[in-house]
């Protein structure tokens, strides 16, 4: 091919020197075709009209109807001029389950996808990056990748413990502590891939700790209600039980436990032993009312509500035998 262009070239420009003379010459000499054909560069000397389309075929430059050229098939050839041929790639593309072959002049992945309307979701994977250039038999694979989240939350039952106390009697209890259930959150992950489930995780997370119900037992002993003839104790007559406590003397003045004046007829106890309310027999004082409380004052203790404070001291503390002569009634 090479050789015929010389020939060519040569036989023109005799030709050309006969008719337009040395000008002539000159444009001939320097009018080239320069033909980018894919990866190739074909340089060409034009020693006659005609257009694009012609001169390629002319030149045994095949083209078809996919292949873009610039400029176009029916512009004309005149002086020097670049041709471009860009021939499309084929590419195979699989999107999910669907496959199917495409022609693109796309010149990367991204450029591709744009054009055939395809947009990847967050969670979607792709077997090359998108940055990558388009290769001609190119296989382009689309994972579509979906999940789906369940959340839930379940109670967690509280622990019951029971505690043996002496400060109440056999038989009775007493909630020291309210059980609190807790919460259990579940998260369960379910992923897909084309629709089919690959893998589901589910995770646990404790929200918050149940709390432990305790509950006090009582174990001492209850004491022997009975009615005795008064004959039997001097100044009393029948009584719901009696009991051996240790007591001692306050002065009044302020107000006690269930809000009443803290004068003499009333007397501190523990009402898990004598209840607030109770009518009481006390030797030496007479029939007072559990009306107060104190802090020290648990189990068989009792304190009684005097005058002045050396009636207080002059009782100092002793151990003796009251009455529960009543049930608790209003203080």
């Amino acid at each position: 091919m090479r050789l015929w262009h010389r020939k060519a070239a040569a036989i023109s420009v005799g030709a050309l020197a006969m008719l337009g003379g040395p000008a002539a010459v000159a444009e001939a000499a320097t009018s080239t075709i320069v033909v980018h054909d894919g990866s190739k560069d074909l340089t060409f000397r034009r020693f006659a009209g005609g257009t694009v389309a012609s001169f390629l075929k002319a030149n045994g430059i095949q083209v078809s109807p996919q292949d873009r050229v610039y400029p176009s098939l029916d512009t004309p050839v005149r002086g020097s001029m670049e041709i471009d041929i860009e021939h499309p790639k084929r590419v195979w593309l699989q999107d999910g389950d669907g496959r199917e072959q495409i022609t693109t002049f796309a010149r990367t992945v991204a450029e591709l996808l744009a054009a055939q309307g395809i947009e990847l979701g967050p969670l979607d994977r792709i077997n090359v990056s998108p940055q990558s250039a388009v290769q001609d038999e190119m296989v382009i694979q689309i994972q579509r990748v979906t999940r789906t989240v369940i959340r839930s939350k379940h109670p967690i039952p509280f622990q019951t413990v029971r505690r043996k106390t002496s400060d109440l009697y056999a038989g009775e209890t007493r909630v020291l502590t309210r059980g609190v259930e807790g919460w259990l959150a579940t998260q369960t992950v379910t992923m897909y891939v084309n629709g089919r489930k690959t893998r589901t995780v589910t995770t646990r997370q404790i929200i918050s700790q149940p709390v432990t119900q305790v509950i006090l037992v009582g174990t001492r002993p209850r004491p022997d209600f009975v009615a005795l003839h008064p004959s039997r104790d001097a100044g009393v007559g029948h009584f719901l039980c009696k009991l051996t406590v240790v007591a001692t003397a306050y002065v009044q003045g302020g107000r006690t436990a269930t809000g009443t004046p803290a004068r003499p007829g009333v007397i501190a106890v523990d009402p898990s032993v004598i209840p607030l309310g109770s009518h009481v027999y006390i030797p030496g004082f007479g029939e007072v009312v559990a009306a107060d409380t104190g802090g020290a004052i648990r189990g068989d203790r009792i304190d009684i509500c005097v005058a002045t404070e050396r009636q207080a001291e002059d009782w100092g503390r002793r151990v003796i035998t009251i009455y529960v002569l009543s049930e608790p009634s209003q203080v």
